[in-house]
């Protein structure tokens, strides 16, 4: 039999503080999460050029497997949620959009894509208190000169997080950058 006394005594590592999220306000980044949103920055421009290349479903599995592996990176980056669902954009996996912003902020939003809104995102005011925020998209207008801007745009207008201080249902991000004028682009179909 072995003597385990020794083990017993001897002393347990440290305990290490957990890492922040990359991009949290005044917190420094370990060294390990900025290697990991480096690996995921560059598995989004994977994806981007996938999706530019029109190999729509290269760039959703690679946004798929970054949403997976990577999930509490997303929660602590703004820019890193902005980037993935820039992309989601670029290959219309709007559903997938809808699932990330649900994972990452909690929010319940729906998209669908018709190439008659005229705009590139509609902001649909909403059926009741308890609705999901609802969107219209028209992928077409992303493939027009300005397209990279509109994507831009509109991937920020999706991860701006609501209003968590009780403000009135209509207070969503879409209209508050409308009445602030960010986003004079944005319309409202009511």
């Amino acid at each position: 039999m072995t003597d385990t006394g020794a083990l017993l005594v001897a002393p347990s590592p440290p305990r290490q503080a957990r890492p922040a999220a990359p991009g949290a306000a005044g917190v420094a980044q370990t060294p390990g999460a900025a290697t990991a949103a480096t690996t995921l920055r560059a598995r989004l421009n994977a994806a981007e050029q996938a999706a530019r290349a029109g190999r729509l479903d290269l760039a959703r599995g690679l946004c798929a497997s970054a949403i997976l592996h990577d999930q509490p990176l997303l929660a602590g980056s703004a820019e890193l949620l902005r980037q993935t669902i820039a992309v989601l954009l670029y290959s219309q996996a709007f559903g997938q959009i809808a699932r990330l912003l649900a994972a990452v902020q909690g929010r319940r939003v729906r998209l669908r894509a018709d190439r008659t809104a005229g705009e590139a995102l509609v902001a649909v005011a909403p059926a009741g208190p308890d609705a999901p925020e609802e969107y219209v998209l028209d992928p077409t207008r992303f493939a027009a000169p300005e397209g990279d801007q509109l994507v831009r745009r509109c991937a920020a207008t999706l991860a701006a997080e609501p209003r968590r201080d009780g403000g009135r249902q209509d207070d969503r991000p879409a209209t508050a950058a409308r009445a602030s004028g960010l986003a004079p682009w944005l319309t409202t179909k009511g």
